[in-house]
């Protein structure tokens, strides 16, 4: 896996544990990517970053999908 932030599917972050760290998300380019150590080309990573900032945005403004 690249670096970056190891995240749940709700884009939460998680701990040295795999637990979830309270407030706190990641999306983009400062969270591990989905894509895992393999990058497909450019452009790939624009819609997961759209959906992930949704999701840490809903998150931080403290409402469900």
């Amino acid at each position: 896996m690249k670096g970056g932030l190891v995240t749940t599917v709700d884009a939460a972050v998680l701990d040295y544990d795999d637990k979830p760290i309270p407030n706190l998300s990641a999306a983009s380019n400062s969270a591990a990517h989905i894509m895992g150590i393999g990058y497909a080309g450019g452009g790939a990573t624009i819609g997961p970053n759209i959906v992930y900032g949704f999701i840490a945005g809903q998150n931080a403004a403290g409402r469900d999908r």
